[in-house]
């Protein structure tokens, strides 16, 4: 929500339909530029590439290693040259 109170789009992806009801919710009640996606972060494939990603609350809750520097692999290559993640 920080990154859309500064005047960014922000994308939420989460794998839980409430968490993106919540952050929607949220955002309009503030008329903050962010959109959601329901998806399980192992198989999402961002469309194209940001100038941030963040990951936040997501590792601990990954099963194992492998999976876990698959998400970050991902996140990487989702962020754009000059972008943060």
């Amino acid at each position: 929500m920080f990154i859309a109170r500064k005047g960014h789009f922000v994308l939420g992806v989460d794998s839980a339909q409430t968490g993106i009801e919540q952050m929607l919710e949220e955002a309009q009640s503030e008329n903050l530029g962010i959109d959601g996606v329901l998806a399980d972060i192992t198989n999402y494939e961002a469309p194209d590439p940001y100038n941030i990603v963040v990951v936040d609350s997501v590792q601990h809750m990954l099963q194992n290693d492998e999976i876990r520097n698959a998400v970050l692999e991902k996140s990487i290559n989702a962020v754009c040259k000059a972008g943060t993640i």
